[in-house]
């Protein structure tokens, strides 16, 4: 009887995992047997290359699924041989377009996706950096700028499998600038004809430059103007603030009130020379008069409702006598305000 020794072939097992395009592959072997008894490693890694080892790293130049084999010759001559595949990924190239590089905060801008990434292959994700300490993962994106300053924009895509990105930064890409913020106050705020001097305070945010329309065609490039209006009336006036390319505007509407004026004589003398012979009051800017004459007892001794009607004097169709005389005249102005005179008067013969 005689022994037949039977040599074991290689069973040849290997893997790897898979790349982005331009990064090595490093295979794993678990062949068995792995020891020295195995005398030859030959690999073919699909792409027309080969190589020899144990367990080499090879760097593919297309992207693509590649057939990687491994043969193993042992000491004996046994001969095993293996398979495995490698994906290899193409790298995206990121690109964007951007609806407007500048603007008065608050800025809004319309990011446009223009990434593009070979044929049969898929952009899996996308972060946008706005520069302002925000991102945001969307295909496009629309980012509001509030602060004023100038922002870096970055876009970072990234292959669908096993993650391989391209990032495009734009230096300086968003400038933003500051808005003022319109606003002033007026005095006085009951201007009448009497004095229709407004004069204005400027109470803007950040303005540099200001322009004043008061209504009545008059302009001011003063920080704090005064006009003088020509008639009553109501007036638009509207504030321009400027900051370099950026303004506020904003408008207030004033009234110019007639004047409301009332003179009251002291005495009158009704001895019918024409001169100072009744007694009245006289006005403008007075809507609503009345007006009642008494003496010392409180008697009614005339009334009227118009100023244009004087007393002359009489009572009851008699003169009475020279003496002093109480009178009430109550009023309501243009503005709807109701004011009340009482006094004196002296009537002299």
């Amino acid at each position: 009887e005689q022994s037949v020794h039977v040599n074991p072939t290689p069973v040849v097992s290997i893997d790897a995992s898979d790349v982005c395009l331009g990064n090595d592959v490093s295979f794993i072997n678990t062949t068995i047997p792995s020891n020295n008894t195995i005398t030859q490693w030959t690999w073919d890694f699909g792409d027309g290359q080969t190589g020899q080892g144990f367990e080499p790293a090879h760097q593919y130049t297309d992207f693509g699924t590649f057939t990687a084999q491994l043969t193993a010759v042992s000491d004996s001559g046994c001969v095993g041989s293996g398979v495995t595949d490698v994906v290899v990924y193409p790298y995206p190239v990121a690109a964007f377009s951007i609806s407007q590089n500048e603007g008065c905060a608050p800025v809004t801008v319309n990011f446009t996706d223009q990434s593009t990434v070979a044929p049969n292959y898929a952009i899996g994700s996308f972060e946008w950096i706005f520069g302002d300490g925000t991102t945001e993962s969307t295909t496009s994106a629309t980012h509001v700028y509030n602060s004023p300053g100038i922002y870096d924009v970055a876009l970072v895509v990234t292959t669908q499998g096993v993650g391989c990105a391209d990032t495009l930064t734009v230096q300086q890409a968003i400038s933003v600038y500051t808005t003022p913020v319109a606003s002033f106050s007026y005095r006085p705020t009951d201007a009448t004809m009497l004095d229709p001097r407004i004069r204005f305070q400027n109470t803007s945010i950040n303005g540099v430059d200001f322009e004043w329309t008061f209504g009545d065609g008059g302009i001011s490039f003063e920080q704090d103007p005064v006009n003088s209006y020509p008639e009553e009336g109501d007036y638009l006036v509207t504030m321009t603030a400027i900051n370099g390319i950026c303004e506020d505007v904003t408008s207030q509407m004033i009234r110019i009130d007639p004047e409301t004026f009332i003179y009251i004589p002291n005495s009158f003398t009704p001895n019918g020379n024409r001169l100072n012979d009744g007694f009245g009051a006289k006005g403008i800017g007075i809507e609503k008069f009345e007006m009642s004459i008494y003496n010392r007892w409180g008697e009614e001794l005339f009334y009227t409702a118009s100023m244009d009607e004087t007393w002359n004097g009489t009572y009851k169709g008699k003169d009475v006598p020279a003496e002093t005389y109480v009178y009430r005249i109550s009023i309501i102005d243009v503005k709807g305000e109701s004011k009340l005179f009482c006094g004196s008067v002296n009537l002299l013969r």
